[in-house]
């Protein structure tokens, strides 16, 4: 069994236990629409988790799907930066906008997976969450990063 270091599992478990010595109540770990719900004073919070080990010049990523969730929630969703610190938890919060200062929209990333390597595969035709690439779709990403970027795009 292979064991994943870059779980953030301690870091959620540590951060529901800050949440409910603050009051906060039913405080559960999801998956959307992010790490952590709970509720205070009759209205449900949002926190994303970005664990680190690093103390300088963290770098991470939110996805658009987080980024979407906290702007539905913007005034009750936090993305909160946790580090073990001498065997000790630090948690900062920043809220969507203060977040946002941090975050760059780098050029689009199109992911492929094949199989075998050793031959040429024939990708199956199996269900996925993921939106699978077309000429079309690529075609649509480039201008839509272009006008993001401030530049003229070719249709």
């Amino acid at each position: 069994m292979s064991i994943n270091t870059k779980s953030d599992i301690k870091a959620k478990n540590a951060y529901m236990e800050k949440l409910k010595s603050q009051g906060y109540r039913n405080v559960r770990v999801t998956n959307k629409p992010s790490d952590i719900q709970a509720t205070k004073d009759g209205k449900d919070f949002y926190f994303e988790i970005k664990s680190t080990t690093k103390e300088k010049k963290y770098f991470g990523s939110a996805t658009l799907t987080e980024w979407e969730s906290a702007m539905k929630n913007k005034d009750r969703y936090y993305f909160v930066v946790a580090i073990l610190k001498n065997n000790e938890w630090i948690f900062t919060e920043y809220t969507c906008d203060e977040f946002m200062q941090f975050s760059n929209i780098p050029p689009y990333k199109i992911y492929f997976n094949i199989p075998d390597t050793l031959v040429k595969s024939i990708p199956t035709n199996k269900k996925s969450k993921s939106i699978a690439l077309t000429s079309e779709r690529l075609r649509s990403m480039i201008c839509s990063y272009k006008k993001l970027a401030e530049k003229t795009c070719d249709k």
